[in-house]
């Protein structure tokens, strides 16, 4: 048995845990932080992008270093408009991430198999155990997937013969044949003959065919007139989208990120909710199991009554709107102004902007909406 009370402990190398590493050793560089992974090497195949409005000011300054790729606006195209918005929009990879944590002195340990981890401390296969000042779980989502929608995605950053063309990220094309829900692709331009483009679709069932997504990108780079001389990354993924509230089950480790459900519930994203995470712990005077229990039990507390109307929108998606019709809901949603949208993204809907995403002409059949509402199930623990 190891101790080591001074030190900070984070179970898995994703996004939860990279940025408390991050926030850690900018805001406590004497703090030594370790990072356990099971792999060998950290996960290459995402990129995390989020709008500059989604964190506090605080906290976009501590940001800015890890954008590989930012861009001035962002657009979206619908079959009844093409639309750009003048909002700051940044992208993180692993890479930089990574770089950048390792040149901040965090240690990183892989292919560190651990077989349970608790508050304090984390047991590996062997049975060996070691203390820590407080651990932190950031393994990924694990809930029942009894009331889930999905949205899954396959993506390629492809190098093209000549210039794309594109001044902006693209979020939402969902100009698109609609197949297996809601579908629209996504693009990034990450230079003038490089770009990040995913098949993206809100379906029911999370399975992936590979081949298939990469057929149909292949097809959609032909539709632009993009010729393809080398697809430099894959990437893929595939994002819970709940219906109903988690049930976090109270056991005995501090879950971040997709793993405590702090995630946006429409969205699936996770980077804001991330760095709210990371800004609120770092803030706190002593880092311990309590302090950091408190502070997520705060957090979830005040977030509820939001996250209770986004799953509520779920549920109209999922459970009221065919599959072909989902594309109306979003096309609904950017209609309407920036400012709500900005403040949708960053989880701070308020009650105005809620009652104006669910007036005006219903993107959706009432009848089946209206059950969709008080449609009820109750999760299995996170």
């Amino acid at each position: 048995m190891a101790i080591q009370k001074n030190k900070i402990c984070l179970v898995g190398a994703g996004l939860a845990n990279g940025m408390l590493a991050w926030f850690l050793s900018k805001r406590h560089p004497d703090l030594p932080v370790v990072i356990y992974e099971s792999k060998s090497c950290i996960d290459l195949g995402r990129t995390w992008s989020f709008h500059k409005s989604d964190i506090s000011p605080t906290a976009f300054k501590l940001m800015e270093s890890l954008a590989a790729y930012r861009w001035p606006a962002y657009e979206v195209r619908f079959p009844q408009f093409h639309k750009r918005f003048e909002s700051e929009y940044l992208s993180v990879t692993p890479e930089v991430l990574h770089n950048e944590l390792l040149n901040a002195g965090v240690e990183f340990q892989f292919s560190s198999p651990i077989q349970n981890v608790f508050e304090d401390h984390i047991v590996f296969d062997d049975g060996q155990k070691q203390f820590f000042s407080c651990v932190f779980d950031g393994r990924g989502f694990k809930t029942s997937a009894a009331r889930l929608g999905y949205q899954k995605f396959v993506g390629q950053v492809l190098r093209l013969k000549k210039q794309h063309g594109l001044t902006a990220p693209l979020l939402m094309d969902a100009t698109v044949k609609q197949v297996d829900g809601y579908r629209f692709f996504y693009t990034l331009p990450l230079s003038n003959n490089e770009v990040l483009v995913e098949d993206t679709r809100y379906a029911n069932n999370p399975d992936l065919d590979h081949d298939e997504f990469a057929n149909e990108i292949a097809r959609y780079a032909k539709a632009q007139g993009w010729d393809i001389e080398q697809i430099l990354k894959v990437e893929s993924g595939v994002l819970p989208i709940p219906l109903d509230e988690e049930r976090i089950d109270a056991n005995s480790s501090i879950k971040l990120g997709m793993a405590g459900g702090f995630f946006h519930p429409v969205t699936g994203y996770s980077l804001a909710d991330c760095v709210r995470m990371a800004e609120g712990i770092t803030e706190l005077k002593d880092i311990n199991k309590h302090t950091v229990a408190e502070l997520l039990k705060n957090y979830r507390s005040q977030q509820a009554l939001r996250r209770k109307f986004y799953f509520l929108l779920n549920r109209m998606m999922f459970l009221a709107a065919p599959d072909a019709e989902r594309r109306k809901i979003f096309e609904h949603f950017y209609g309407l102004s920036p400012a709500l949208i900005e403040r949708f993204y960053s989880g701070s809907t308020n009650a105005f902007d809620a009652l104006r995403i669910l007036t005006g002409k219903p993107p959706v059949d009432v009848w089946p909406a209206v059950r969709a509402v008080f449609s009820r199930k109750e999760k299995e623990a996170i």
